[in-house]
């Protein structure tokens, strides 16, 4: 995708204002739809306003505007070229059709896709889908759906939209025996029976099942109890549910009071910090009057707000009230509304703003800085009933009533004036927003822009201003930087894990004699390292990496059959943090004959890439070696193996089966968890801890997978694992949009970087110092974590400071990096906090939803780099942010 960088902002419309000069004439335009649906012919008459009838469909294209001429489609039709043509006669517009390409993506449950699969297909093409492959599997057949209740064969011509396509598999055995499974409800009615092959691990293919709501609670599908394993005999399994109690919590959204308001007044406040809340709207057509009653708020958070409003706001002494813009503001206890119940809460009051044209004028000096802007914006004369809407940073509307005998003259009267003062059209600004703008120029540095909509009652002024010296052309997109993983082959000629690519990966599960797994230890680890969404109630290690990389990294991982070690826990523990390879080291030689282990070195190096070995004594950090950590054989008693299948043994992960089990607060119906072991893959591919030793939360807060095992893999991580492409911005000013991270899918304009020296990035890595800015939403992979207070439950711009740069001399498998992410200075990476507070690395703050930019300017110059000189950077927020918000944009500034 392109960020496409404008120094205007982009609003769609069809309404054209054509003022023709000196023709005296009326015709015809008949549209030629081109396989289109129909459109109407219309009849334009000098001097009138031109509505443009609605674009035409068409299945499997993209409209892609009227064209004059119909062999080569390449003289486009807009508003000025129609006044620019000679026009005497009828005229004729042909459309012109994109086909789409749509989007085909391959759910493949741990099986490599055929390799002559499309990625994609359009409306006119016809694919016969080939069989995928996996180890130990065959393939049933490709579905459109999860539950594989529709199977598909081919995609015809004719198909339209974005597809899922799911693998079906069954296990590769020579058994006829079945057996009968039932699936059972809690009130004991029968949901489904299935006569099943032995050794396949059955699938429950209804409806989800349900539990009838209480008045106090409800409740959710858990799973089914005993747990399902791989089918023996025949067997009976009931459905589990978890309760609820009804409440009305919910994280507080600034929009639900905006919306009320007309424009952002939250942003104007100190940020309202709570989970149990309800707005109450009593306005009329005339006065607003809005409630926020809070339901976890004690005296305390009510004396603590009034004191931040104190800080922030003047006070009324007859209002007995804080002053916010037009409107009032104050701090209530309601002791009567809730029986039983002293809530207390926000009231804002006052007139709703309908302004005179010169209240409106003073309002806008003052939001501009520009003294005699009466003298530039002249007064429509007839507008009433005038309300001033702040669109964005620097865009405003004004609104208002417009009731002429002919309101199409009246504005192109209005619009002479205009001309007459100074004002001129502006062909580009008109192309791009898609109606007639005109300009009025101040200085090198300074235009203000506006063009007019217009009905039969009604009249919009959009009014803004713009730096001309903003770059208009698009900023580069930075092709993908070397892995960590490539570096080591360029430094040492070996690596371990891949971070891009289609591997499978070894796992082995360690049986400490005295503490056995339990008996469905296959089943879950199967889960958790290979599991859907669906199948896991959150992701596995597989679906979590595949999304995070946009599809760059799918892992298969491969569990073997479990080794028991020789000897009791206590022998492993003497050994404290040495122990872990003492029993690697009999699973790997017992296990020697059933495991090709040249089949996990990819890269060819003569080193097995990585292998995890998951041990069954419960984890306790206190206690070595049942923690979780990534180690290196050369470091201790695996440096005796010589080679295994012709390759070495280097790399590994050690971690406790147990994390699987532990809970994840936002997800009411998890089956397993897999989040430790994600963490501990990032440091398989090469990645840092990014977590503090010395204080409770580091310089990123906790927001991080790497950090507090908490949402997604953030900007760094990605890049240096070769998946985050960002737009590259050196000196100059620029109107940037960007994606959401949280929920992009291709890796690309999610993330702005700037470097310390523009020629930093030449070299085709990221070992460099620069900042990175993504805009955050609550959603995908973070939603996993939105209750915890390290992961922000409201969107907003991150800004972070990163310095990779690499150590002079370095060494296979021992530390790259110049810095970490320990004490309290000199970072890898940090975020730099919009608040300029300090509150992390803290003993007891994580990341607070005042570190993120929501609105306004963020000066970053009071920032240094390492290498020397301030932050001569600035970030202008333009869109009003939403926690649903697609995009954001903003006017970055780098001087």
């Amino acid at each position: 995708m392109n960020n496409k960088i404008t120094r205007i902002f982009l609003v769609l419309g069809l309404l054209f204002i054509l003022i023709a000069c000196g023709q005296d004439s009326s015709f015809s335009i008949h549209f030629h739809s081109n396989g289109g649906t129909l459109v109407e012919d219309i009849t334009y008459d000098e001097g009138m306003v031109l509505i443009m009838p609605a674009n035409p469909s068409r299945d499997g294209y993209t409209f892609g505007g009227w064209y004059w001429d119909q062999e080569t489609l390449s003289a486009p039709f807009s508003a000025s070229s129609l006044l620019d043509r000679d026009v005497l006669t009828d005229a004729d517009l042909y459309a012109k059709w994109e086909l789409v390409e749509y989007e085909i993506t391959y759910v493949l449950f741990g099986g490599l896709n055929h390799g002559e699969n499309p990625s994609s297909y359009t409306i006119l093409e016809n694919h016969t889908l080939l069989s995928p492959s996996r180890t130990n599997y065959i393939f049933a057949g490709w579905y459109r759906d999860a539950e594989y209740a529709t199977p598909i064969t081919e995609i015809e011509v004719g198909s339209l939209g974005d597809i899922s396509l799911y693998a079906k598999w069954t296990l590769d055995g020579n058994s006829t025996d079945t057996y009968t499974i039932i699936w059972q409800n809690e009130d004991g009615s029968v949901l489904e029976t299935d006569i099943t092959e032995v050794g396949i691990l059955p699938t429950y293919n209804g409806a989800t099942p349900v539990k009838t709501s209480t008045e106090t609670q409800t409740f959710t599908f858990m799973g089914w109890t005993p747990s399902v394993v791989i089918v023996s005999g025949n067997q009976t399994y009931i459905a589990t549910y978890e309760a609820h109690d009804i409440n009305l919590e919910h994280p507080f959204d600034p929009s639900e009071v905006n919306t009320i308001f007309g424009y952002d007044i939250i942003a104007e406040l100190p940020t309202i910090t709570t989970t149990d809340y309800t707005v109450l709207n009593f306005s009329d057509a005339s006065y607003l009057e809005v409630y926020i009653d809070i339901f976890d708020w004690l005296e305390s958070d009510a004396i603590a707000y009034s004191d931040l409003l104190d800080l922030m706001l003047v006070y009324d002494d007859v209002e007995e009230s804080w002053v916010v813009g037009e409107y009032f503001i104050y701090i209530y206890l309601d002791d009567l509304t809730y029986e039983g119940l002293e809530v207390y809460g926000i009231g804002i009051y006052g007139d709703l703003a309908l302004l005179s044209w010169a209240g409106m004028i003073s309002v806008l000096e003052s939001d501009f800085n520009e003294p005699t802007l009466g003298t530039i914006l002249p007064e429509l004369e007839g507008l009433t009933g005038i309300s001033l809407n702040q669109v964005s940073g620097s865009e405003y509307g004004i609104l208002g009533s417009y009731q002429q005998p002919n309101n199409a003259q009246m504005i192109g009267y209005y619009i002479e004036d205009l001309e007459l003062l100074g004002y001129l059209y502006n062909a580009e600004l008109s192309l791009l927003k898609n109606e007639d703008v005109y300009t009025f120029t101040i200085s090198t540095d300074l235009v203000y822009a506006l063009y007019i909509t217009y009905d039969e009652v009604s009249v919009e002024i959009r009014f803004w201003s713009f730096d001309p010296t903003v770059v208009e052309s698009s900023l580069e997109t930075l092709p993908t930087r070397q892995t960590i993983n490539q570096y080591e082959v360029q430094s040492f000629g070996q690596s371990g894990l891949p971070s891009v690519g289609t591997y499978d990966v070894l796992v082995i599960p360690v049986e400490i004699k005295d503490y056995p797994f339990p008996s469905d230890y296959l089943t879950n680890l199967e889960l958790t390292f290979n599991g859907t969404s669906f199948e896991t109630g959150w992701e596995s290690v597989s679906s979590f990496y595949y999304k995070s990389s946009f599809g760059k990294l799918d892992l298969n991982f491969e569990i073997t059959s479990k080794y028991t070690t020789l000897y009791n826990k206590s022998f492993y523990q003497n050994h404290e943090d040495l122990g872990d390879q003492y029993a690697i080291v009999e699973a790997l030689n017992g296990l020697n004959s059933q495991i090709d282990y040249s089949h996990y070195d990819y890269n060819q190096d003569g080193l097995i890439d990585s292998v995890i070995f998951i041990y069954s004594v419960d984890y306790n950090s206190d206690v070595d070696p049942w923690w979780a950590w990534v180690y290196a054989a050369q470091f201790g008693e695996a440096s005796s193996i010589t080679t295994l299948d012709g390759k070495s043994f280097e790399y590994y992960m050690w971690a406790s089966y147990a994390f699987l089990e532990d809970g994840l607060v936002s997800v009411s119906n998890l089956v397993v968890n897999a989040e430790t072991y994600i963490h501990e893959l990032g440091h398989l591919m090469g990645f840092v801890d990014l977590y503090s030793y010395t204080h409770d939360y580091g310089p990123v807060g906790g927001f991080d997978m790497m950090d507090y095992n908490g949402g997604d893999h953030g900007p760094l991580n990605k890049l240096l694992f070769g998946w985050l492409q960002p737009q590259l911005a050196v000196k100059g000013s620029y109107e940037v949009t960007l994606e959401s991270y949280s929920i992009d899918s291709d890796g690309i304009n999610s993330a702005v970087l700037i470097p310390y020296r523009s020629r930093d990035m030449v070299d085709g890595n990221a070992f460099d110092e620069y900042l990175l800015i993504m805009f955050y939403t609550p959603e995908g992979l973070y939603s996993g974590h939105i209750v915890n207070d390290y992961i922000p439950n409201q969107a907003g711009i991150v800004v972070y400071h990163i310095d990779a740069r690499l150590l002079e001399t370095t060494a296979f498998w021992d530390n790259y990096f110049m810095y970490n992410n320990d004490g309290t200075s000199d970072f890898i990476v940090e975020i730099l906090e919009a608040d300029k507070n300090d509150s992390i690395p803290s003993l007891n703050n994580p990341l607070q939803m005042s570190d993120l930019l929501t609105s306004g300017t963020l000066n970053l110059s009071s920032y240094t780099w390492h290498q020397g000189g301030a932050m001569n950077v600035s970030i202008e927020v333009l869109s009003v942010i939403y926690n649903t918000s697609d995009t954001v944009s903003f006017v970055l500034t780098v001087s």
